[in-house]
């Protein structure tokens, strides 16, 4: 089963490791689990991102 939802610890590779899930009447998976990130961290990889980002359309 397809998953890209990268944030949930379910999720490998693209797929989603359960045999079954459940949707909401959204269609979100009702037994996803995000992976608890810090925030420091979070912002930190955020950052440098940024960074990348910005050098690669200055190179445009």
């Amino acid at each position: 089963m397809v998953c890209l939802n990268e944030f949930c610890i379910y999720q490998k590779d693209n797929n989603c490791l359960l045999d079954t899930v459940e949707l909401d009447i959204n269609g979100r998976c009702e037994e996803c689990i995000y992976a608890d990130i810090p925030p420091q961290i979070l912002e930190y990889e955020k950052e440098k991102l940024r960074n990348k980002y910005k050098e690669e359309i200055g190179r445009q």
